[in-house]
């Protein structure tokens, strides 16, 4: 293949040529390179995968003190790959556009990690962290990937170093404050105190993170305070509920049998009880096409006397109601309903068809959610 280099050199160069970039990949441009890059991490959040930013180039899966690096590379045609060369390199992240059926196979059985833009992935790590979602189409993922801030997160020169300003403002102690600015983004002109007074978090929590949106740039304060990135900031939110809350409710939700068809609930009676409704039955509730098959609800407390008593619930781990207990207070919502930010994250939790479809419907309709993802700043004077 080159005469003029000896076979050592020649084994060099060939390995260059199998993980270059491919031609499509080449003729990317930074941002286009940068948006690949981003809906593939996006793809892992999705599919749950405890994933950390470093500086540039680097992620850290797995949980806190026990996390794995790994390089993350561009794939050009994975189809011409040598698969057995990528085996070898034990510790990269191949991330790509599509990833085929038959190339995953191939993929998985060496154990060569990988992510796309349409949400198929692979990855092991430490504590026994094993996900594996493929069969997605070539559609891409349903919302705006998570626009990483690698290098003002972690010291460049230490990339297993303590995170900063990013994980202040969207780490999950912040989740109900920016929770409040997306539903109410007129909060943003609000002194601390005034924000703290309709979110559950302190003043002091209320502080950092006010503060860490401002220096990400994500926010203005004072008199002329508004979100100035509003899509952004939601896509944040979403992706740090669709892995911290699948996690935290796992040890403090409570599911149940219901003895009476949630769905036989009347908006009123809802209140009543003083919980809220998410996810699938939220918008069935509302009205949507789509016949609930599961029931989630928000309280204060998972096991609310009065709400076990009208409909009849008996404990049950497999149970189809879930209980789980809010992040909001009652101030920024309208009626027996989770916000709008939550009902979408919770339809996007359930990775199905049909409730992603209602879910990009709720971003050209819900009036809280249409007026974020319209692309100019909100909530200014």
């Amino acid at each position: 293949m080159f005469p003029e280099l000896d076979a050592a050199r020649q084994g060099a160069v060939q390995k260059r040529i199998v993980f270059r970039y491919s031609e499509r990949v080449e003729l990317l441009n930074s941002h286009e390179t940068g948006a690949l890059e981003e809906e593939a991490l996006s793809a892992l959040v999705r599919a749950g995968v405890p994933v950390t930013p470093t500086r540039r180039g680097f992620i850290a899966i797995g949980s806190k003190g026990g996390e794995r690096l790994l390089e993350l590379r561009l794939a050009g045609d994975l189809a011409t790959a040598d698969f057995d060369a990528l085996s070898r390199e034990r510790d990269v992240l191949w991330l790509a556009e599509r990833v085929a059926d038959d190339i995953a196979v191939a993929l998985r059985a060496r154990g060569i990690h990988y992510a796309d833009a349409s949400g198929n992935v692979f990855v092991t790590g430490p504590g026994g962290l094993y996900v594996s979602v493929q069969g997605k189409t070539g559609r891409r993922i349903e919302f705006e990937p998570l626009r990483l801030t690698w290098d003002v997160e972690r010291d460049e020169g230490d990339p297993s170093g303590a995170r900063r300003s990013f994980a202040q403002a969207y780490g999950w102690a912040g989740m109900p404050v920016v929770l409040a600015l997306l539903v109410r983004p007129e909060l943003c002109r609000a002194s601390v105190r005034e924000i703290a007074s309709v979110v559950p978090s302190s003043i002091g929590t209320v502080h950092r993170v006010v503060t860490a949106l401002a220096e990400n740039g994500d926010i203005t304060t004072g008199e002329a305070g508004a979100l100035v990135h509003p899509r952004v900031i939601l896509d944040r939110f979403t992706d740090v509920w669709l892995t911290k809350m699948i996690a935290r409710s796992r040890r403090t939700s409570r599911r149940f049998a219901p003895g009476l068809d949630p769905r036989q609930l009347r908006p009123e009676q809802l209140s009543a009880l003083g919980v809220e409704a998410s996810g699938e039955y939220a918008v069935d509730l509302q009205g949507y096409s789509l016949r609930s098959v599961t029931a989630l609800l928000y309280a204060d407390e998972p096991r609310s006397i009065p709400l076990v008593k009208q409909l009849r619930l008996r404990a049950d781990p497999l149970g189809k109601l879930e209980v789980r207990e809010r992040l909001w207070l009652p101030e920024i919502v309208a009626g027996p309903w989770a916000p709008a930010p939550v009902i979408r994250a919770d339809l996007l939790a359930l990775d199905d068809p049909r409730t992603d479809e209602i879910a990009a419907d709720m971003l050209v309709n819900d009036p809280v959610l249409k007026r974020l993802s319209g692309g100019g700043p909100v909530g200014g004077p």
